[in-house]
């Protein structure tokens, strides 16, 4: 079977692991501010997606 390029559409996935801030920087804005950083880059490269999860349990990996 061969690609059709003409009608066929390649995108890029990119994938982020983890994201942390500092117990000393939580609630003050810092996650907030690294999300919209990310939806920026995200639409700078033509994202169709942008999805994320967040562990009920707070880590300390710090």
């Amino acid at each position: 079977m061969a690609l059709d390029t003409h009608h066929s559409q390649v995108r890029l996935v990119s994938g982020l692991i983890f994201l942390f801030v500092n117990p000393e920087m939580r609630s003050q804005g810092a996650g907030a501010a690294l999300m919209n950083q990310l939806a920026r880059i995200a639409q700078e490269h033509d994202c169709t997606h942008l999805a994320w999860n967040a562990d009920a349990k707070k880590h300390s990996w710090a």
